[in-house]
């Protein structure tokens, strides 16, 4: 997937921009997994227990890709204590975004470990509420 990456240190959380576009899907799926798995070790080293991801990305996101990262996603994001939010500007990818968040769900992951946002205002509010956050 040719993207860019940055990647912000704040206090208390990590922010992340990607920008870029989707190609093949077994490629959006490799890269995801390659990308959420680096993100969550960063967070982990850093011993930082929040992430906003702000995603934007041009292409198409399939519904069956989203099903089987939703399906990895809960089997991964249980063994984490950290919360996710993702800002998803693309419209379309999006909805498959939230799909992906119902499949995870679905599949044990708790809801208050990543949701998807259309606007960083509201997923920075959720990212900060106070939780207690367990493994």
């Amino acid at each position: 997937m040719p993207a860019t990456v940055s990647i912000q240190e704040n206090h208390g959380y990590i922010r992340v921009d990607v920008v870029g576009e989707r190609t093949s899907n077994q490629e959006i799926i490799t890269s995801a997994k390659e990308f959420w798995l680096s993100m969550l070790d960063l967070c982990d080293k850093k011993g930082v227990h929040r992430l906003l991801a702000v995603l934007n990305l041009r292409g198409n996101l399939p519904t069956l890709t989203g099903y089987e990262l939703g399906e990895w996603v809960a089997s991964n994001a249980t063994k984490v204590n950290i919360r996710v939010a993702v800002v998803d500007m693309n419209a379309e990818s999006r909805k498959i975004n939230r799909f992906i968040e119902d499949v995870a769900v679905n599949r044990a992951l708790d809801p208050e470990k990543a949701k998807v946002f259309d606007n960083e205002q509201s997923a920075m509010e959720w990212l900060h509420k106070d939780l207690q956050m367990t493994s």
